[in-house]
């Protein structure tokens, strides 16, 4: 149990992209694809969660992926983040999963490293950096068993966001100087912001 997982949150619909954020591509490259590909740099293997319309297309831009690759479909669609974190912990057969959504297609492996390595040496539940002011529980490192807990419990009492699920694991955070030794200012940019700077909503970056 000392493998490190990766677990790419691609579950959710976007009103923006038309075939959602994991499939939005950026310099050509389908979102899922990007984050999947980074975070396999860092771990033994990736779980990509997802529903079950989505798999599909989402093997067919990961097909050609040279690491170990899982998928954890949704039982039901539709329940939030910390159902869909919930069900990639399930699949994932290690002692720590390196999670990050696939609407982050900049996201930095040398910071995924060192968060994965910080929860590691210190044997910590959950490590999430600090971005603009705010706590961003849709990238660090999480225990799997307890994480899983803390998914089962904000889930079963209706929770849908990863800040609760944070929240219960009681995180150590990041300040965000020390996150920008390790990102540069791209890291945390989203795929709508990304296409925002393109001119051109919806279409790829």
């Amino acid at each position: 149990m000392g493998r490190t997982a990766g677990v790419v949150l691609a579950g959710g619909r976007s009103t923006r992209f038309e075939d959602g954020t994991a499939l939005a591509t950026v310099d050509g490259t389908a979102t899922v694809r990007r984050v999947a590909d980074r975070i396999a740099t860092v771990a033994d293997a990736v779980v990509v969660n997802c529903r079950r319309d989505q798999r599909p297309a989402v093997e067919r831009v990961l097909d050609d992926a040279d690491y170990d690759l899982r998928f954890a479909v949704d039982p039901v669609p539709d329940r939030g983040p910390a159902y869909g974190l919930r069900t990639g912990l399930r699949v994932a057969a290690a002692e720590y999963a390196i999670v990050c959504a696939c609407d982050l297609p900049f996201v930095d492996p040398t910071l995924l490293s060192y968060l994965h390595n910080r929860a590691r040496v210190e044997r910590i539940d959950a490590v999430l950096p600090r971005v603009d002011g705010c706590v961003q529980p849709h990238c660090g490192v999480y225990h799997v068993d307890r994480g899983r807990d803390a998914c089962e419990s904000a889930v079963d009492r209706g929770g849908a966001s990863l800040q609760t699920v944070a929240d219960a694991l009681d995180p150590v955070v990041v300040p965000e100087p020390t996150v920008r030794e390790y990102a540069d200012e791209d890291a945390f940019v989203d795929a709508e912001r990304a296409a925002d700077r393109s001119g051109a909503p919806g279409d790829p970056i």
